[in-house]
């Protein structure tokens, strides 16, 4: 009975609009059955009758969908403003509804302003957050796998733990921000800008990082691998202990970076800058040097060039299914570096 009453307060209008539509096409084919000869003049008040009870119900039932689309519109706009609360509770019961009614996914969260919510192990998987304003937000161990971010602000945003798998974060702002063991496994941070960002232990593998902004950014033991990370710029960014097993880094910008003990073996780095980068230890086995921008006092200091493609394009001898090489590549090396051409900086002329 109590659900009946609350259908009956919740749908009051609709079902007065309803009930005019329905007398008027109940008094309209009983007008038009009537016997014209007998009764002529009730003929034409139930035609009449009819078609005005019928208007007032279309317009009844107009102005309830127009309501009810005005409510909806609020509710919306207070579900995002409670989704932007400082209170972790308030702010995933807002999400909750906001996904039970379909807006969280098919836009209804485009550009929202969330600076500064507290959304702590939030589940915004496949979200819509694409232009939103998330500056200084706590995502920490939230779910965004495959949300779309795209331009998304993150300024400073406090994204650590966060399962990002397959996320859009194109021409997103992550300045600053902590994603210290973050997975973005298969994400897309094309041209996205995360410069003094703490990318620490951060899984990247597979990701799409082209042309993104990662100077001074903290990349220490970061997963790398097969990442694209063509014409990314690394401008003084820690890559100590980085792995980059057969990512793209052609035109890569690694100038003064710190690459000490990161493994690149088998990448590309064709046409690389790495003027001034720390390559102590580094492994470059079976590495794509070929026109890059190094001296030979850096390579001097990796920790193998073995099968590696040199600047000039001369290849280092490497190892065939597993074996030993034939002949060490460091005795390869001292015989090649007098073969080359260095400018007045040090850095080989190719």
């Amino acid at each position: 009975m109590k659900k009946f009453r609350d259908f009956l307060g919740q749908n009051i209008v609709m079902i007065t609009g309803s009930l005019f539509v329905l007398m008027a096409l109940v008094l309209g084919v009983w007008g038009v059955g009537t016997d014209r000869d007998i009764i002529s003049v009730l003929d034409e008040y139930y035609s009449n009758i009819s078609t005005e009870l019928f208007g007032i119900g279309i317009i009844v039932l107009i102005i309830n969908g127009l309501n009810r689309l005005q409510t909806r519109g609020e509710e919306k706009k207070r579900l995002i403003l409670q989704m932007g609360s400082y209170d972790n509770t308030l702010a995933i019961e807002a999400i909750r509804i906001l996904r039970q009614e379909k807006w969280l996914l098919n836009g209804g969260t485009v550009k929202a302003n969330l600076s500064g919510a507290n959304l702590w192990q939030a589940d915004l998987k496949e979200a819509n957050l694409k232009q939103a304003n998330l500056s200084e937000v706590n995502l920490r161990q939230a779910q965004l796998r495959e949300a779309n971010l795209q331009g998304a602000s993150m300024l400073k945003a406090n994204l650590q733990q966060a399962d990002m798998r397959w996320a859009s974060m194109q021409e997103s702002d992550l300045s600053g921000a902590n994603l210290l063991q973050a997975y973005l496994r298969g994400a897309n941070l094309q041209k996205a800008d995360m410069r003094w960002a703490n990318l620490q232990q951060v899984y990247l593998r597979g990701a799409n990082l082209q042309e993104a902004i990662l100077s001074e950014a903290n990349l220490r033991q970061a997963n790398m691998l097969t990442a694209n990370l063509r014409q990314v710029n690394l401008l003084t960014a820690n890559l100590q202990q980085a792995v980059m097993y057969r990512a793209d880094l052609e035109q890569a910008n690694l100038r003064g970076a710190d690459l000490q003990q990161a493994v690149l073996s088998e990448a590309n780095l064709q046409q690389a800058d790495l003027r001034g980068a720390n390559l102590q230890q580094a492994v470059f086995m079976g590495t794509n040097l070929q026109d890059v921008t190094v001296s030979l006092e850096q390579l001097e200091r990796v920790e193998t060039l073995e099968g590696a493609t040199m600047p000039d394009g001369f290849r280092m001898p490497g190892r065939e299914e597993n074996s030993e090489p034939e002949v060490d590549w460091h005795t390869v090396f001292e015989e090649w570096r007098e073969t080359i051409e260095v400018d007045e900086k040090g850095y080989i002329i190719v």
